[in-house]
């Protein structure tokens, strides 16, 4: 009996991000695209809620379908309530009982050690932010790599392995 990761042959990423920072998340995108392409993973985002539904349900869904979650780390993330207790104290939930991976990733200067994502390790690994990063497409890049590790950890069904 095949599972649904390995019927569908893709990994479900779930994207968290304060829409402040949609240009910085549609530029991680198109750091994702190869792994689109080669059906490895299939990125969801708010943008892709259809007219006609129901935003909130759409989310839910979207977000209980995800083998890993991204949270883009920003001032304006971590100062959304929504974010920070609705979104990613649930999927750290999710992530201790071992149902996800959690990926921080530091778009933009801000104190986040001292918040809910602090006993994670961020990405880019040197925590700097990529936001201020003079060559933001190498730091990008990290961030794709890191996050294709994780996805062959997730397809090769390796249990989840919280990086600290």
């Amino acid at each position: 009996m095949l599972t649904e990761l390995e019927a569908s042959g893709f990994v479900n990423i779930f994207i968290a991000y304060a829409h402040q920072d949609a240009k910085l998340e549609h530029i991680l995108f198109k750091h994702l695209n190869p792994m689109i392409r080669q059906k490895l993973i299939c990125p969801w985002d708010d943008r892709q809620i259809m007219a006609g539904k129901v935003q909130q349900e759409e989310l839910i869904k979207n977000f209980n379908e995800a083998d890993i979650i991204l949270c883009l780390i920003s001032p304006d993330f971590i100062g959304s309530d929504y974010h920070n207790w609705i979104e990613t104290q649930s999927a750290l939930d999710k992530q201790a009982s071992g149902e996800v991976k959690v990926i921080p990733i530091l778009l933009k200067s801000v104190q986040w050690e001292d918040t809910i994502f602090g006993s994670l390790t961020v990405i880019p690994r040197n925590k700097k932010p990529i936001a201020e990063d003079r060559f933001r497409d190498r730091a990008f890049t990290e961030v794709a790599r890191e996050i294709k590790r994780v996805v062959e950890e997730v397809r090769h069904g390796h249990p989840f392995v919280h990086i600290l």
